[in-house]
C-alpha cells in the first residue's frame, strides 16, 4: 500500500534505490524544490554472491 510521507521545508528522507517513489508537482513555484540524490552501493557478503557451478570431473 502507498504510504504518504509529508516533509517539512528542508526535511530529507532516505530510502533504498529498489523502492518506487515519487513526488507530487511542485505548488510553490516561487521557491523552486532542489533535490540532491547520493547513491552507493554496498557490496553483498560473499554467502549471497552466485558463484558458477564446478562441474565434476570423471
Amino acid at each position: 500500500e502507498p504510504v504518504a510521507v509529508p516533509l517539512e521545508p528542508g526535511s530529507a528522507v532516505m530510502f533504498d534505490g529498489l523502492v518506487l517513489h515519487r513526488s507530487a508537482p511542485n505548488t510553490t513555484a516561487a521557491e523552486p524544490r532542489t533535490a540532491v540524490s547520493f547513491v552507493y552501493q554496498v557490496p553483498r557478503p560473499s554467502w549471497t554472491r552466485m558463484e558458477p557451478a564446478v562441474l565434476a570431473r570423471p
